[in-house]
């Protein structure tokens, strides 16, 4: 859409325009926006400061009052207008083609609308869905598929046998396919234990920057539609994560895990393998997961326990050097009566 007034803008994000119609610049940020340009306050905190910027229009949620002579566009929910200004104003992408130095192999298909960057290879018998994007120096190996529109960006690698939903988002550096760690010990050393199965990746799912995934052993490693993976994760071989799960970055599963739908870990979080995580289940920043989360709870610490509890552990381990001072007064004051006794 091309939106150069407020009018057009606010008409562009279902608002309401408080103020005079007039050509618009950019989105900006408050400390070097012009008075032509206009700001969305994503947080009424930030409205003091950005009362003091030149720009003359601000994106404003409907419930906060402000007093100023600047013209507003208010909106019902100022995070959903906040991602539809970002995707207007996002440069796009070049024309989908085929860069002339992709290696593609004459057995894999490639539906129209399809763009391959520079120097990608896809395999044998492997499927790249309609609109979808392959970025420069990935790699899509044999039997391998993506679904349509799809976006796998700069030097992603996707080994053989995984398969991908429409609409997913892979940021540069992930690996998925990747072996997944597992070693026999004998008297002569470690013995290789190989996984031969793929990757399952469902519709709308996203997988962070340098994020792993390893290929299942008997079975697909499995992550469920609409899930959101950040960067520098770990997913193990045989995990299982449902729909709409949030790992938000450097996340850690061992192998076997079981994750239901809607369950968040945080960033740095880590399991041992064969865990059960349940639908709607929330394991805290830098917790290590030893036991299965009931559905619906939220656990925290290493090793991790409900909140409440760790809470409860957090509390009296502040406490420790009160209480060891308090001890050592009391037995001060106990050697002071027994000398006084004694003499």
């Amino acid at each position: 859409m091309n939106v150069q007034t407020r009018q057009q803008l606010s008409t562009f994000l279902q608002g309401e325009l408080q103020g005079t119609d007039a050509v618009l610049g950019r989105l900006a940020d408050p400390e070097v926006a012009l008075e032509s340009d206009f700001i969305c306050v994503l947080r009424p905190k930030t409205l003091p400061d950005i009362l003091k910027s030149k720009a003359a229009t601000l994106v404003i949620a409907q419930d906060i009052a402000v007093q100023t002579d600047k013209t507003l566009i208010r909106v019902a929910d100022i995070e959903l207008a906040w991602i539809a200004l970002l995707r207007l104003y996002a440069q796009p992408l070049e024309p989908a083609n085929i860069d002339p130095s992709a290696s593609i192999h004459s057995t894999a298909i490639l539906e129209p609308n399809v763009h391959i960057g520079a120097f990608v290879v896809i395999g044998q018998d492997a499927h790249i869905g309609t609109g979808s994007r392959v970025g420069a120096h990935s790699i899509i190996a044999e039997r391998s598929s993506i679904g349509n529109n799809s976006l796998i960006h700069e030097r992603v690698t996707i080994r053989h046998d995984c398969h991908l939903g429409a609409r997913v988002l892979i940021q540069s550096g992930a690996v998925i396919g990747a072996d997944g760690f597992g070693f026999h010990r004998t008297a002569n050393g470690y013995i290789r234990q190989e996984q031969i199965s793929g990757v399952e990746i469902g519709s709308d799912t996203e997988i962070g920057a340098n994020t792993v995934v390893d290929r299942g052993t008997l079975e697909p490693t499995r992550i469920g539609s609409g899930t959101k993976i950040g960067p520098n994760c770990v997913i193990a071989h045989n995990d299982q994560l449902g729909n709409n799960v949030i790992l938000i970055g450097a996340v850690g599963l061992t192998g076997s895990v079981i994750i239901e739908d809607d369950a968040i870990l945080w960033g740095q979080t880590g399991t041992i393998g064969h865990v059960r995580i349940g639908k709607g289940a929330v394991l805290t920043a830098r917790s290590a997961l030893s036991k299965d989360i009931p559905a619906g709870e939220t656990w925290r610490g290493s090793p991790a326990q409900p909140i409440q509890q760790q809470l409860r552990l957090e509390a009296r381990t502040r406490n420790i050097e009160k209480l060891e001072q308090r001890l050592l007064q009391l037995e001060q004051q106990l050697v002071g009566v027994t000398r006084q006794r004694d003499t």
